[in-house]
């Protein structure tokens, strides 16, 4: 029901905003993600992103009103290992998430500097899920690699923060932030609870048509 509602309200503001005069973006570029909170000692994953944006003028004064759809490869890993008194073992996990966003942001025109600030928000829709890794000690050597779709929940949504930069009005570069505000992880271990959101920060290149 979520997922309808969702679906509606992107196509009810893409009927609004069709009466304002638009430009067709492309872009792509790297992401580097991690987990928060419960999650917070893993490492950074490196993946990447890709999508289409129609930029809408004169919806917000002073201000370029973007909505789009991307790709989005998000994940982290964890690594460990020990060696004490004759034991030792090894342990390292990769955990890649692919999305699908749809997102809304509001680009600052600040005045003759080609630097658009911009903050918005997101809602993504879980494509896949995977987990590969080992543990390897003195008696033991295995290793995975399972889908874990059914283990997090589908729905992501959280607030977007950067800056493009944007040369001869059809380039640009950008650096923004995604930040997670609902848990992709929550599982109860140990009678405790354990959750994490997602974190991002994306680099991109475009081309504005």
């Amino acid at each position: 029901m979520k997922k309808i509602a969702l679906l509606i309200l992107v196509c009810v503001i893409g009927v609004s905003l069709s009466a304002y005069e638009s430009g067709f973006v492309v872009f792509g570029g790297a992401t580097m993600s991690w987990a928060s909170d419960d999650f917070s000692d893993a490492d950074s994953k490196i993946g990447f992103h890709g999508g289409v944006s129609m930029e809408h003028f004169g919806v917000i004064e002073n201000a370029i009103f973007e909505t789009g759809i991307r790709f989005n490869m998000k994940g982290f890993t964890f690594s460990e290992s020990e060696s004490e008194y004759g034991y030792s073992y090894s342990f390292e996990e990769d955990v890649s998430i692919n999305y699908i966003d749809f997102f809304a942001k509001a680009k600052l025109d600040i005045g003759d500097l080609p630097i658009y600030p911009y903050f918005g928000a997101y809602a993504a829709f879980m494509l896949s899920a995977n987990s590969s890794g080992y543990f390897r000690d003195n008696y033991s050597n295995d290793s995975w690699d399972e889908d874990i779709k059914d283990e997090l929940n589908t729905l992501d949504f959280g607030l977007l923060l950067g800056a493009d930069l944007v040369f001869q009005d059809k380039f640009y570069i950008g650096v923004g932030f995604d930040l997670g505000l609902s848990k992709f992880f929550e599982d109860k271990y140990g009678g405790e609870t354990w959750s994490a959101k997602t974190r991002a920060v994306l680099f991109s290149v475009g081309y504005i048509f």
